[in-house]
C-alpha cells in the first residue's frame, strides 16, 4: 500500500472505508475498549485537538476554507461543516490506522485471532514518509465559496523538506523517534507514544535548541546577544 494515497495533502478528505472484521467500530472510544493506554496518550495530543485548538480556530474563523476541514477534522464530508464526532476526534486512530477493512500497523501482519482483529503491515509507517501527507503541503488557492481549491507552489507547512534536509535524515532519524517515542507499558509491553510532544511540549522544545547570550556594556547602553543554536534531540 502507498502512503501517499492514505493522506491527499488536504485535497480532499480521508476515506477510511469499511470497518475491519472483528472490530467493533472506528471510532476513538472503540478502539480504547482494546488500547486503553495508547487512547489516553492520544486524548493528550494534538491530533485529538486539530480541530479544536483555539489557534487553529482563529484561522479558520478568517478564512474557513474546506482544504483547512479536510486536514484538522479529516472525516469530514466535502462540503459540510464537520459533524460532531469528525470535531471532536480531530486526527483519530482511524485516520491512521484504518483503511478499506484493514487495520495498519508498523509491525508485522496478523491473522485475526478470538477477541483480537488481524492487521495488515505497513514498514512505512515507521518513516518520516507516512507524516509527509498531512505535515507537508502548500499553500492553497481558492476561487470561492462554490470554487475549486488548487494548490500553489509556495509551502504553507516545509516540514518533511525541512527534515529531509537536517542531519536527523542523514542519520537514519525520523520524525517517529523523537514524536513517538517508545515508552514501556506498566504491563511490561514497549509501544511507541500516541502522545505526539511537539510545539506544545516544553520538555522537547527544550532539547530542541540551546540559547546562550551574553551582555556587556558599550558607551551607554547595554548590548545583550543571544544565539539560537540547534539542540542534540
Amino acid at each position: 500500500m502507498d502512503v501517499r494515497t492514505l493522506f491527499p495533502r488536504g485535497d480532499r478528505p480521508v476515506r477510511v472505508g469499511r470497518t475491519p472484521p472483528g472490530v467493533g467500530g472506528d471510532t476513538v472510544e472503540a478502539c480504547a475498549r482494546c488500547h486503553a493506554e495508547i487512547a489516553s496518550e492520544w486524548r493528550a495530543s494534538q491530533h485529538s485537538t486539530s480541530w479544536t485548538d483555539d489557534v487553529f480556530q482563529a484561522a479558520y474563523g478568517i478564512e474557513p476554507m474546506q482544504f483547512c476541514r479536510n486536514c484538522h477534522a479529516p472525516r469530514t464530508r466535502v462540503g459540510r461543516v464537520p459533524d460532531h464526532l469528525a470535531q471532536a476526534e480531530g486526527v483519530s486512530c482511524a485516520v491512521c490506522h484504518v483503511r478499506d477493512g484493514h487495520v495498519l500497523g508498523p509491525g508485522r501482519a496478523r491473522a485475526p485471532t478470538p477477541g483480537a482483529h488481524a492487521s495488515l503491515a505497513l514498514v512505512r509507517m515507521r518513516a518520516s514518509a507516512f507524516c509527509e501527507g498531512c505535515h507537508q503541503f502548500n499553500f492553497p488557492g481558492d476561487s470561492g465559496p462554490a470554487g475549486e481549491v488548487y494548490a500553489t507552489d509556495e509551502p504553507m507547512q516545509d516540514t518533511h523538506a525541512e527534515w529531509a534536509m537536517s542531519s536527523h535524515a542523514a542519520q537514519g532519524t525520523h520524525c517517529q523517534d523523537c514524536h513517538m517515542p517508545w515508552i514501556t507499558a506498566p504491563d511490561g509491553r514497549r509501544h511507541r507514544s500516541h502522545r505526539f510532544p511537539g510545539g506544545n511540549d516544553h520538555a522537547l522544545l527544550e532539547s530542541a535548541v540551546r540559547v546562550e547570550g551574553d551582555a556587556r556594556v558599550e558607551a551607554n547602553a547595554t548590548v545583550v546577544r543571544v544565539r539560537v543554536l540547534p539542540g542534540n534531540i
